[in-house]
């Protein structure tokens, strides 16, 4: 089974062939074949370091795994019975595990991955890919949306509101107490905290003082949204039995569906049903992203493009063909800046996935998505999931490339197997440069504030998701396209501080 692949160029030799030997280890069709090649790699990893004494903190090559004294946050699909697998996970050592709709998330121990791979409850397993929308200090919200100005003309200032906050952490860089003794913010519920509180950059506080500028009559709650697909989705509902009327989030997670609502989309429409304002900020990354009709191009074999050390094998396929006229071109070049850290893509097409409901059959094909150096000669980055009967997504960190300027690349998208796609896309979860289409989720377009320009044409601020996708809607596997309307905007990037 062909497993996701992400590349992130080291900045020795001795990484880069200590790399490429993990690669060969994960057996991609043995009995880790139910888990992605980056959950693969990162157990082989762990299992070195343990070897090798463990003496120093363990540090995983790739840095958008969350991962934390031992453990590794995952999103895990069930094959039949949710709870089953649920057990399972915790017999292994899982904690704080979630489940929901058809998926399990929490904290696996990473020397569990391998036992995990072998459950015969798990349909597939994957890192859970997450990131908060953070801002720049730009200007203060409060005056900029005149904010001011209503409370004094209205008399109103959230008074007998509940506004629920999910994003990271509230308290994990200490100073929480102190802020709320000073009144910003307000005392806050906190329903629950990031556990380990390994990643959190307390943003949730940071937006929850936003808030209390607003809405300074407001009661405050907050939950993390970092503890995978179903612990964000559970909280969603938790905030609304705490009595929250206003539900407001940072998070993207870069494997949640922008064709169809995925589990966080439905805990969302199941709060706005009851009457909950939800807004959210997922994949609200300006025009930094490619969407296209899929336009088959020509056919290339197994092996066909080389690989770099380390690099994902080429599988090859029917290209997409960039060109939406007369001319053939299967590349398309990126430019991204040079720093130190890997930039995420997140690829997917208009196909079904399976984690988004228990009875669902999943993708009908496969695509894959390379990264090539330029000029394109050679593979350097690429994500190869088999995704028939699994999610239609595909994940790929841009190779890291030291500096302050700016690299360009080449992106190569292909069709594996299975009858070609109607529309594919990618968003990149950074300032990289694409084809300027919309950046929203399926969970941010049905009803909440997503922040809009008035005019496809006018420039856009990194936090600002640009028109609206189409959402793939199933209705007992009736497909259909409908547009999401986003209903006004807002400001961007305010200070907090």
């Amino acid at each position: 089974m062909k497993q996701i692949f992400i590349l992130f160029v080291q900045v020795t030799a001795l990484c880069i062939l200590a790399s490429s030997d993990l690669w060969a280890a994960a057996d991609e069709e043995g009995p880790m074949a139910k888990v992605s090649h980056d959950l693969a790699v990162l157990y082989h990893e762990y299992e070195s370091y343990q070897v090798q004494g463990g003496s120093d903190g363990f540090t995983p090559s790739n840095p958008l795994l969350q991962v934390s004294a031992g453990l590794v946050i995952v999103d895990a699909v069930a094959f039949g019975d949710v709870q089953a697998l649920k057990t399972n996970l915790e017999a292994l050592g899982m904690r704080g595990a979630v489940a929901f709709g058809r998926i399990v998330s929490g904290y696996l121990p990473i020397a569990a991955i391998e036992g995990a791979a072998v459950l015969a409850s798990l349909q597939f397993a994957r890192p859970a890919y997450a990131t908060t929308s953070v801002g720049l200090v730009t200007s203060q919200g409060d005056q900029a949306m005149r904010a001011d100005v209503a409370r004094a003309t209205f008399g109103v200032d959230g008074t007998g509101v509940t506004v629920g906050v999910l994003s990271d952490s509230f308290n994990c860089l200490g100073g929480g107490a102190a802020d709320v003794a000073s009144d910003d913010p307000s005392p806050v519920t906190v329903l629950q905290e990031l556990p380990n509180c390994g990643t959190g950059t307390d943003e949730g506080r940071a937006m929850l003082q936003l808030v209390h500028d607003v809405a300074p009559g407001a009661s405050l709650t907050f939950a993390t949204a970092f503890t995978g697909q179903a612990g964000f989705a559970s909280n969603i509902l938790s905030l609304n039995a705490a009595g929250a009327r206003v539900i407001v989030d940072d998070v993207i997670f870069f494997a949640e569906p922008m064709f169809q609502d995925g589990i966080i989309a439905q805990a969302a429409d199941t709060v706005n049903v009851a009457g909950v304002s939800y807004f959210s900020a997922a994949f609200n990354n300006a025009r930094h992203s490619y969407q296209s009709p899929f336009r088959a191009g020509p056919f290339f074999t197994d092996g066909a493009l080389p690989s770099a050390v380390g690099a994902p094998h080429f599988g090859g396929g029917i290209a997409h063909n960039f060109d939406p006229g007369t001319g053939v071109n299967v590349f398309q070049r990126i430019t991204v800046p040079q720093g130190s850290r890997s930039i995420p893509i997140s690829f997917q097409w208009d196909s079904p996935f399976a984690s988004v409901c228990p009875n669902c059959p999943g993708s009908l094909n496969d695509l894959d998505i390379y990264v090539f150096n330029d000029p394109p000669t050679t593979v350097l980055a690429g994500s190869t999931v088999n995704n028939i009967g699994g999610d239609a997504v595909e994940v790929v960190g841009l190779p890291t490339v030291l500096g302050s300027g700016f690299t360009t690349f080449n992106i190569m998208i292909t069709k594996f197997a299975g009858p070609d796609p109607q529309l594919i896309k990618y968003v990149v979860v950074d300032n990289a440069l694409a084809s300027r289409s919309t950046t929203s989720t399926a969970r941010a377009a049905p009803f909440t504030a997503i922040p809009m320009a008035p005019e496809p044409r006018q420039l856009a601020h990194p936090f600002i998701a640009l028109r609206p996708n189409s959402v793939f809607r199933l209705r007992s596997w009736n497909c259909s396209l409908r547009p999401a309307l986003p209903r006004f905007s807002s400001t961007q990037g305010v200070n907090a501080w």
